[in-house]
């Protein structure tokens, strides 16, 4: 096309919104056009340049052996009900209803979707390894938009995932995907580093982010210039500086009246801020009880990494509990989660004296289930009228306390799908 009849359109003036060089240089050429907060409009030539970024991610992922698939943007509430994070997502998640005032969310990630489309889809373990991807709009109601299409509310986003027969499997992907990433990046001319980072509402025991290096970046990141160990600040572990010395002098008590900070005892004192220690004090469920961490006094503790540790002393206690009541059963206490062999010990054990939110997986995996719940599944079956589905529906939303959150996420997920039969 000449560019006498392409569309294009700059712009002298800065808008007083765009902070970032990247932000204002996208709206003085061209590229994007505001419409909302965190909404844009990708101009002729902006989509020409997006699209041979997403060229390169498609080339690099189909050379990975990844296999592209689209997924719809509108997901069901049920099957995020059944994962639980229908409330875990927070203010994030875009609710939306249609006109039988059946919910909906528009998806700002499709875990949930690809996990049904799997069970659905794959029936035998010869089909696995696989690993689908797909590139489409995400939504995410950030709280407050930033950087133009850094931070915007509606994106572009590749999303992968992959399912596997065994750990071993997994981790092998898990490097592929990485590998991928980093060829990627590298053919965009970017500079970056792949740090340890929290896997946040996604879930999961371990995660890496991508860091592009610039100077407008929100989050910071910790790295050494003589290895490849770098890490989200969240999550960086602060090792010990060597052995420590001995006492210079006797422990003795020193009344801090008006002291309330690490700063003032260390003036106080006339000691070096390091030399000082504060108190952490950190809240679990009631089966992590009460942990309190000690932290230097020049140095601060990041909230995701105290999490994690709760998180730890949780799943650790857990763990020891249940090698300590069923020896046969050979729980290890290193695994965050529970493997096919102790899911079938599971569904043989009897009660169990440890807090009942760490098994809400045992009433269904023995499937113990309530009057109320098989009757109600029954006539679902049974429906063969939308005025029938909504009576249920409505007993259903009467219901929560009576029912259990297992049972409400399959008898909802149930409905959803009768919903669409009809």
């Amino acid at each position: 096309m000449r560019l006498s009849q392409f569309h294009l359109r700059t712009v002298k003036e800065t808008p007083a919104d765009a902070e970032i060089a990247s932000h204002q240089l996208m709206l003085k050429a061209g590229m994007l056009r505001k419409l909302a907060a965190g909404l844009y409009t990708w101009s002729p030539l902006g989509l020409r340049v997006l699209r041979k970024v997403e060229a390169i991610v498609r080339e690099e992922m189909n050379a990975a052996g990844a296999i592209e698939l689209l997924m719809p943007t509108i997901q069901p509430r049920e099957l995020w009900e059944e994962t639980g994070r229908w409330q875990k997502f927070g203010g994030q998640l875009l609710k939306i209803r249609d006109r039988k005032q059946a919910e909906y969310c528009y998806g700002p990630t499709a875990e949930e979707v690809i996990t049904d489309f799997a069970r659905n889809e794959l029936a035998s373990y010869k089909q696995l390894p696989v690993n689908f991807y797909n590139i489409q709009a995400k939504f995410r109601d950030e709280i407050r938009p930033r950087f133009g299409v850094m931070r915007a509310r509606e994106f572009l986003m590749k999303d992968a995932y992959s399912f596997h027969l065994d750990d071993d499997s997994l981790a092998a992907e898990y490097r592929n995907m990485y590998d991928t990433y980093g060829r990627i990046f590298t053919r965009l001319g970017l500079k970056f580093r792949a740090v340890f980072a929290d896997t946040g509402a996604i879930g999961g025991s371990a995660s890496h982010e991508f860091h592009v290096l610039a100077d407008s970046g929100e989050d910071a990141i910790a790295f050494s210039d003589g290895s490849d160990y770098a890490a989200n600040v969240e999550l960086a572990e602060a090792l010990a500086p060597g052995a420590r010395p001995a006492a210079a002098e006797a422990m003795r008590k020193v009344d801090t009246p008006v002291q309330k900070t690490c700063e003032d005892v260390a003036a106080l004192l006339g000691i070096a801020l390091q030399r000082t220690v504060k108190s952490v004090a950190l809240v679990g469920d009631d089966a992590t009880g009460f942990v309190l961490a000690l932290v230097r006094g020049d140095q601060r503790s990041q909230s995701i990494a105290a999490a994690s540790i709760v998180a730890k002393v949780h799943r650790d206690r857990l763990m020891d509990e249940l090698a300590r009541q069923y020896p046969e059963y050979g729980f290890e206490r290193h695994k965050g989660y529970c493997t096919p062999e102790h899911q079938d010990a599971i569904r043989r054990l009897g009660p169990c004296t440890i807090h009942r939110k760490s098994f809400t997986f045992i009433r269904e995996l023995r499937g113990e289930y309530s009057a109320l719940f098989y009757d109600l599944k029954q006539r679902l079956f049974a429906a063969a009228a939308a005025a029938e589905l909504q009576a249920i529906e409505h007993e259903l939303d009467a219901s929560r306390g009576a029912l259990a959150e297992s049972e409400q996420r399959k008898l909802r997920l149930t409905l959803s799908r009768r919903w669409r039969a009809l």
